[in-house]
């Protein structure tokens, strides 16, 4: 039977947790018998560590509501599920990493991450949505090298990012449904190796510290950041076949690092980047090889290093660089 619910997550304690306890110290499995003994644990306080335990297929901790610390579940090549149903906050970093046959997060009351989430290289992995409470990552979320993951969606209740956003090498994510409520990013953000991805969109990301780097999404024919206006360090946009335009980058008002357009073979035109009048660094303009104009950099009035217009073979004209 059930008892009463579990702080204000509202999931139902089982019965046999009521005599749950707190358990103390870093925990670092390495045999059955000590996550056996865990079973009872209500909190951690310390780091909780699974790695490289060939024995573990399912991870079920029924009592766990909380670790004072990290929790790190890496490279238990026969894992299969994880359940921990109660567990609502880690207050130091996520990490769930290189896993061959883990289909499931199973941290359906996860509020909160007081450090990074890293989700990579779990190749069996589909979707994130038992990540569906979870509001807050005080750091860096890394979602990368998962094969088989088809959605984000788990993440829509983030709205901010004080570290970086890297979402890379997800071969086969076709959109950012479950970012679209992003709004801010204080680090970097990377998008790279998207290779399923044909539209790249973060409709209300506004603005990010760091710098942002888009390469190698080699089905993505258009991006769509239409809020977009600050972005504090460089702007990397390279290696792309069938990007024809940089229409989604239309509020971005300066570049506080360098800029660099590089090998975007379906590229005509960068008049995407109307409202641009400042870029902090060089710019680069290269190797596009179907780019045919430079209008869009018309009212940039204002660039701090070199700019480099290197083996555009279609272009003709430098009309768009009079100011």
């Amino acid at each position: 039977g059930n008892a009463d619910t579990g702080g204000d997550t509202g999931v139902k304690i089982p019965e046999a947790c009521l005599e749950a306890t707190p358990c103390v110290g870093d925990l670092r499995i390495t045999v059955r018998e000590e996550l056996d003994r865990l079973d009872t644990c209500e909190s951690i306080d310390g780091d909780l560590t699974l790695d490289a335990l060939n024995w573990l297929e399912a991870l079920k901790l029924p009592c766990l509501e909380s670790i004072n610390g990290s929790l790190t579940i890496e490279e238990n090549q026969n894992l299969e599920t994880i359940d921990l149903t109660l567990l609502h906050t880690v207050s130091a970093t996520l990490s769930i990493i290189d896993h061959d046959v883990l289909e499931n997060l199973g941290l359906d009351a996860l509020t909160s991450v007081g450090g990074s989430l890293h989700i990579e290289d779990n190749d069996a992995l589909l979707a994130l949505s038992d990540l569906s409470s979870l509001e807050f990552v005080a750091e860096t979320i890394q979602i990368s090298d998962n094969y088989r993951l088809r959605s984000l969606t788990g993440l829509d209740s983030i709205t901010e990012v004080d570290g970086d956003l890297d979402v890379s090498n997800n071969a086969l994510l076709p959109d950012f449904t479950g970012l679209h409520n992003l709004t801010r990013v204080g680090g970097n953000v990377k998008f790279q190796s998207l290779g399923w991805m044909e539209s790249l969109d973060l409709l209300s990301l506004e603005s990010i510290v760091g710098s942002l780097t888009i390469e190698g999404n080699s089905a993505a024919a258009r991006m769509d950041f239409p809020r977009l206006h600050t972005l504090g360090g460089q702007l990397f946009i390279a290696d792309h076949d069938a990007l024809e335009s940089l229409d989604g980058l239309g509020a971005l008002t300066s570049v506080g690092g360098s800029l660099s357009i590089l090998d975007n073979d379906s590229m005509t035109d960068i008049t995407g980047f109307s409202s641009l009048e400042s870029i902090g660094g060089a710019a680069e303009i290269s190797d596009n090889l179907s780019l045919v104009s430079l209008a869009g950099l018309d009212n940039i009035t204002a660039l701090e290093g070199d700019l480099t217009l290197s083996s555009n073979d279609s272009l003709s004209s430098v009309e768009g660089l009079h100011n």
